[in-house]
């Protein structure tokens, strides 16, 4: 998930090494991402994300 932030594509496997490096480099960005002040902002965001993938890999919901 995290990678998604820089359009990783989330499809290609980052090893745990690359996960953690990533974290290491951008840690200062993932505490303002989880602020209380950025926190509403980044829930949606990433709602949407979840979202987006879903139609992505399973298509759009039907309509009733």
């Amino acid at each position: 998930l995290w990678l998604c932030l820089d359009g990783y594509d989330e499809m290609n496997f980052a090893s745990p090494e690359e996960t953690v490096a990533w974290i290491r480099e951008n840690l200062a960005r993932l505490e303002q991402l989880l602020s209380d002040a950025a926190a509403d902002r980044s829930c949606r965001e990433l709602l949407n994300l979840a979202k987006s993938l879903a139609v992505k890999y399973f298509g759009a919901p039907e309509k009733e």
